[in-house]
């Protein structure tokens, strides 16, 4: 899986390294505010929501994303 995304990666012309393991992270950060709890439950195969919701706790959502942005302004 990690050498076709790195071919992937080449293609696209990212030049960081992408993982397996990194595109799984993004998947996350990016689908938490559009996919109900126990259906990202059932995508990351994990047995209890209480698990699932425990790595949602640790990301950021679009509103503190948006409120730092306009502090910092990236």
């Amino acid at each position: 899986m990690n050498s076709h995304l790195t071919q992937v990666a080449k293609k696209a012309g990212v030049t960081k390294k992408l993982t397996r393991h990194i595109a799984r992270h993004n998947f996350k950060n990016i689908a938490w505010d559009k996919i109900p709890i126990q259906m990202l439950q059932q995508l990351y195969r994990q047995s209890s929501v209480t698990t699932t919701m425990m790595y949602r706790s640790n990301f950021t959502n679009k509103e503190t994303d948006k409120a730092l942005s306009s502090v910092v302004d990236f």
